[in-house]
C-alpha cells in the first residue's frame, strides 16, 4: 500500500479515478444534502416533534426493509463490474433483464402483504397514520427495481449519472414531500413524496442504459448459483448496515416519550450527515476494486486511500459537532427557538458513532468487492444483533443507547482490522 509522499505522488493521487469520482459523487451528495437539510428542518417545523418522530420511524423502516434492495444493488454492481472487467457485455444485458422480471413479481407480492397487514404493522410500530405503512411496502417495490438499474450503472462506473441521480432524488423528495405536507397530508404526504421521488429516478435510469441493456430475454446462461451465493451474504451485510443506522431511532420511538423521541430522531439524523458525506468514497471504491480484482490487478492501495478519505471527512465534521453543538443543531433545525436543541448535549458523541461506522462501511464495501462475503456479512450481522440486544437492555436515557451503539461498531471495526492485518493477503 502506497501513501503519497512527494508532489508527484500527491498530484497522481489527486488525479486518480478514486479521488476524481469520489469528489464528483461527494459534490452531488453535498448539494443534495442541502435539500435534505431544508427538507428536514422545514418538515420538523411543519410537523412538530411528535409527528416528526413518526416520520423518522417511517423513514427508518424504509431503510431497514430496503435492505433487500441494497443487497441487490451491491450484488448487481459486483457482477456487472466483473463482466465489464472481462468484456462480457451481453451478460450484463441478460442479467438486468432477468432480474427486473423476477423482482417486479416479488415486489408486487410484498406490496400486497403491506396493504393486507397495514393495521397490525402500524400498531406494532406505533405509527398512527393510515397508509404510512403501505408506502413502506411501495418503497420496497420501487427501490428493488431502481437499484437493479442503479447497480448496473455503478458497475459500469457511470459516476456522472450517479451524481445526477443522487442530487435529483433528494431534490424531488424535498419538493414533493414538503408540498404534500403543506397540502395537509402530514406524515403520509412526506412518505408519498419519498416514494414518488424514487420512482421518478427509476424512470431516469433507463436513459444511460440505452444501447447497453436491451431488455430482451436472452438465452445466455447466467451463473445464478454464484449470484445467489453472493447475494445472500450481501443481504446480511446490507441488513447490518441498515440496522446499525436505524435501530436506535426505531427503538427510541418505542422507549422514549413521543416528543423526546422526535428530538433524538432529529439529532441522530444530524449525526448521520457524517456517514452521508463520507459514503461517496466507498460507493466509488467498490466497483473500482471489484473490476481490478476480476482483472487480476493491484487494488489494496485503493482501500488505504478510501479509509484515509473517509477518516478525514468524518473526523472533520465530527470535530465541528463537538466544538459547536448548539450551533450545529440550530443550523440543522433552523435558527431560533427549537425543541430539538435538547439534543445538543449528545450530538457530538452521536457523530463519533458515525465516524466509526463510516470506517466500518468502507471496510464492508472492500470485503464485498473482493468476494470475502463471509467476513462482510457475519461481522456486521453480529454487531447489529448486539446493538438490538444492548439497547433493549439499556435505554433509560439517550446516553445508554449511544454508548451501546458505539461499543458495537467499535468491536466491528476492531474485528475488521484484525482480519485485514493478519488474514487478508496483500495484492
Amino acid at each position: 500500500m502506497v501513501i503519497p509522499r512527494n508532489r508527484k505522488e500527491i498530484v497522481s493521487f489527486v488525479k486518480h479515478p478514486l479521488a476524481v469520482n469520489s469528489l464528483l459523487v461527494f459534490s452531488s451528495t453535498l448539494l443534495g444534502n442541502i435539500f435534505a437539510y431544508l427538507f428536514n428542518i422545514i418538515a420538523a417545523k411543519m410537523l412538530g416533534p411528535v409527528d416528526y418522530g413518526v416520520l423518522a420511524a417511517v423513514i427508518a423502516l424504509m431503510g431497514i426493509t430496503g435492505v433487500f434492495s441494497m443487497s441487490l444493488s451491491v450484488t448487481v454492481t459486483k457482477f456487472v463490474s466483473s463482466y465489464k472487467g472481462r468484456g462480457e457485455e451481453a451478460e450484463i444485458s441478460s442479467l438486468v433483464t432477468n432480474l427486473t422480471k423476477i423482482f417486479l413479481v416479488l415486489g408486487v407480492i410484498v406490496l400486497i402483504f403491506f396493504i393486507v397487514f397495514e393495521k397490525p404493522l402500524a400498531g406494532f410500530f406505533n405509527i398512527p397514520y393510515q397508509y404510512a405503512i403501505v408506502f413502506v411496502g411501495a418503497m420496497i417495490l420501487v427501490s428493488s427495481l431502481g437499484t437493479i438499474n442503479m447497480g448496473t450503472i455503478g458497475g459500469l462506473q457511470n459516476f456522472s449519472f450517479i451524481a445526477l441521480a443522487n442530487f435529483s432524488q433528494t431534490f424531488l423528495k424535498f419538493a414533493l414531500g414538503l408540498s404534500f405536507i403543506y397540502m395537509g397530508f402530514k406524515v403520509n404526504g412526506a412518505a408519498l413524496g419519498i416514494v414518488l421521488s424514487a420512482f421518478i429516478i427509476y424512470l431516469m435510469t433507463f436513459f444511460p442504459l440505452r444501447g447497453i441493456v436491451s431488455f430482451n430475454f436472452s438465452s445466455i446462461k447466467l451463473p445464478w448459483k454464484k449470484f445467489i451465493s453472493y447475494s445472500m451474504p450481501a443481504l446480511f451485510s446490507m441488513w447490518g448496515i441498515a440496522s446499525l443506522t436505524s435501530t436506535d431511532v426505531v427503538l427510541a420511538k418505542k422507549f422514549f416519550d413521543p416528543e423526546f423521541a422526535g428530538v433524538y430522531s432529529f439529532t441522530a439524523l444530524v449525526g448521520r450527515v457524517i456517514f452521508f458525506a463520507s459514503s461517496s468514497i466507498s460507493a466509488v471504491m467498490f466497483p473500482l476494486i471489484s473490476e481490478r480484482s476480476a482483472g487480476g490487478k493491484r487494488y489494496k492501495h485503493l482501500l488505504l486511500y478510501g479509509l484515509l478519505g473517509t477518516a478525514f471527512i468524518s473526523l472533520s465534521i465530527n470535530a465541528f459537532y463537538f466544538l459547536f453543538p448548539v450551533f450545529t443543531l440550530q443550523f440543522f433545525s433552523g435558527f431560533g427557538k427549537s425543541a430539538y436543541l435538547l439534543g445538543a448535549s449528545f450530538v457530538g458523541i452521536l457523530g463519533f458513532y458515525y465516524v466509526i461506522f463510516s470506517l466500518c462501511n468502507s471496510l464492508i464495501s472492500y470485503f464485498l468487492s473482493v468476494h470475502k462475503t463471509l467476513v462482510a456479512s457475519a461481522f456486521p450481522t453480529a454487531a447489529a444483533l448486539m446493538q438490538i440486544l444492548l439497547i433493549g437492555r439499556f435505554h433509560e436515557d439517550p446516553w445508554q443507547i449511544i454508548i451501546s451503539s458505539i461499543v458495537c461498531v467499535f468491536l466491528l471495526l476492531t474485528a475488521f482490522l484484525v482480519y485485514l492485518v493478519f488474514y487478508d493477503r496483500e495484492k
